[in-house]
């Protein structure tokens, strides 16, 4: 039995602007900041059974002379690129993100409902992964 290892996230934890690094540097796990940035680096692992084009290559995307008949040839991802993406991201888990999300929200008559409970096993499910901060 071959052990194949996780592969690795396109949009690293981590590899964003400076000053949303230095904002991830001094969050706590709970921090709606660090949290997105975590989700967001999952989101663009490559499955190991299926290497689809990730949500950073569909942004970070540029068409080329490769680009034809509606068949896309991703190239190599800038780090600028994923870096500034990645902020981005980011950025919607602060408060002024969150509002502008909620007001988007808003206008396509669609509400968020906060279930305390869930929000609380999520947060005992993140100290026992990550020790209590």
């Amino acid at each position: 039995m071959s052990h194949r290892s996780a592969p690795r996230s396109l949009a690293p934890l981590g590899q964003t602007t400076h000053a949303s690094r230095e904002r991830l540097n001094n969050a706590g796990i709970h921090d709606p900041e660090l949290i997105m940035a975590g989700l967001w680096a999952d989101t663009n692992k490559p499955d190991l059974n299926n290497f689809g084009i990730l949500p950073v290559q569909l942004i970070a995307h540029q068409c080329n002379k490769h680009c034809k008949h509606g068949e896309h040839a991703y190239s190599k991802l800038e780090p600028r690129d994923v870096q500034i993406i990645s902020a981005a991201i980011q950025w919607l888990a602060t408060s002024a993100g969150r509002a502008l999300y909620t007001k988007f929200l808003q206008e396509l008559g669609t509400t968020l409902e906060y279930r305390p409970d869930a929000a609380s096993a999520r947060k005992v499910a993140r100290e026992k992964k990550h020790g209590s901060r």
